[in-house]
């Protein structure tokens, strides 16, 4: 691959040269990695805005530190032009792909999802994250299809560099060109792209939020890494352990006083067929509320609150590392970011 094709390594590049590189998911192929950033934005109007026939709406596109507001009948025109405005950029922005000529499309009799792909010039490398905020009358979701790679290097004597983060786990495709054409390289095998560690905040439960006295309640928990993907099971991951403790406190109505901690017995699902990594049950003897506390604990770390200043009043639950660029940390803040 370092090489190119069958024969000797240059000594030196005298000519550009143009290396196109790009990993497909094999499972969802609009995903994956490239030359150039493809995010999507898919928006369908609420069921209340189609019945009252209201063709208003709008939303907030939150990207890095800045929020844009944006209406729901924009052309893909000015969507574009927006963007390149917002995040300064060098290139042109391409909507080639989308569904629909305006960003979202209002049909009472056979309601759409309208969906837009923009895709960002090479030259603008990794863009930042979108986030949907504040919807009227809409539903949107944004994705980050394809990842942009985090750069190229030339290093001497013919050997280029090509640096990339990938986020989602699974076997992907690999393709490499030099100048337009395909390199003489067996690629065959591809990429597979592992889990990284669980990540509490990133995992997920499916506890219901009532639960009757003197009967057994069970609920499911699934780790998952810090980019959102499911481990794939927990025997390669023995690091952690899943650790859940309960505090009931009685109905004020309820002429009982007593407190109640039930005990809650965790059982791994090492079984692959199942969805879920933990099984969690429980059975509550007191009428009232109940309040569960589930951490994953890993070992070897320091369990520890750092303070933005030296007489300890302002805690620091976050960082922002999401901000800066290659932009493919994940986000994670406790309660508001205004302690971020």
């Amino acid at each position: 691959v370092t090489k190119g094709s069958e024969g000797n390594a240059l000594e030196h590049v005298d000519d550009e040269v143009e290396i196109e590189f790009s990993l497909s998911h094999d499972m969802m192929p609009q995903v994956g990695v490239g030359m150039q950033e493809v995010h999507s934005l898919s928006c369908s109007y609420s069921q209340h805005a189609l019945e009252s026939l209201d063709t208003t709406g709008s939303f907030e596109l939150e990207i890095a530190n800045s929020r844009i507001q944006i209406d729901a009948s924009s052309t893909l025109d000015d969507v574009k032009l927006i963007l390149h405005k917002s995040l300064n950029l060098s290139g042109p922005v391409s909507s080639i792909g989308s569904s629909h000529g305006t960003l979202c499309h209002f049909n009472k009799e056979n309601p759409t999802t309208a969906v837009t792909l923009l895709t960002f010039s090479a030259e603008d490398g990794p863009i930042p994250a979108f986030s949907v905020r504040a919807e009227e009358n809409v539903h949107v979701n944004a994705n980050n299809l394809v990842d942009a790679v985090d750069g190229i290097e030339y290093v001497g004597q013919g050997l280029y560099v090509v640096k990339y983060t990938p986020t989602i786990s699974g076997h992907y495709s690999i393709s490499v060109e030099i100048n337009h054409d395909y390199i003489r390289a067996d690629l065959s095998s591809g990429v597979r792209v592992d889990t990284t560690v669980a990540s509490a905040q990133h995992s997920t439960h499916n506890s219901h939020l009532v639960a009757v006295a003197g009967l057994e309640e069970t609920f499911q928990v699934v780790a998952r890494d810090r980019f959102g993907n499911t481990l794939p099971s927990l025997t390669s991951h023995e690091d952690f352990e899943l650790d859940v403790t309960l505090h009931g406190v009685p109905n004020p109505c309820n002429s009982v006083q007593r407190e109640d901690d039930p005990i809650a017995i965790i059982e791994i699902l090492d079984d692959s067929s199942n969805d879920a990594h933990y099984n969690v049950a429980y059975t509550p003897t007191l009428a009232g509320e109940h309040y569960a506390s589930i951490t994953l604990r890993s070992r070897g770390g320091l369990l520890a609150t750092y303070y933005k200043n030296q007489d300890f009043s302002q805690p620091l639950y976050g960082n922002l590392d999401h901000h800066a660029p290659p932009y493919h940390e994940a986000p994670w803040c406790k309660g508001d970011e205004s302690s971020c």
